[in-house]
């Protein structure tokens, strides 16, 4: 037994699939919004990091730029070890924050040992040296 279909019936088919068809473009829109918007935010809590890192350094001179080299080192090994790019930024924030609890240090304190260090070694600017033939950030290689 054939199933009759109704004129109408097809034409509402067609109206509801119009519907429905914008109703998704409408939320592929969206989407996209959403991902612009999460990018921006992400690019400004990681301007907010630098912000503090930065805070950080202008209290002791001794380690300018240290922050930034360390938040790069660990972006470079977390990506050699081959871990998740989202896992992989987080441990780059945390380099770029791990002496932040020296904000709340007196300036004093930190320079004097500075100075309590380069007197018991001998060499007051005595930094670890980076890999020979390397630039000041580091590079990885995967095997």
């Amino acid at each position: 037994m054939a199933a009759r279909v109704n004129a109408d019936s097809s034409d509402e088919l067609t109206v509801a699939y119009r519907r429905l068809n914008a109703a998704y473009q409408q939320t592929l829109r969206y989407a996209e919004d959403v991902r612009h918007l999460y990018q921006q935010v992400q690019r400004a809590i990681y301007q907010s990091l630098l912000g503090l890192a930065n805070a950080l350094e202008a209290k002791d001179a001794y380690t300018k730029g240290h922050s930034e080299r360390v938040g790069a080192w660990s972006r470079g090994v977390a990506t050699a070890l081959g871990l998740p790019p989202a896992d992989v930024d987080l441990i780059g924030q945390a380099g770029l924050l791990h002496d932040i609890g020296k904000i709340g240090i007196p300036e004093a304190v930190i320079t004097s040992a500075v100075t309590a260090r380069a007197t018991r070694t001998g060499s007051p600017g005595t930094r670890f040296p980076s890999a020979p033939g390397s630039s000041r950030s580091p590079t990885f290689t995967t095997r």
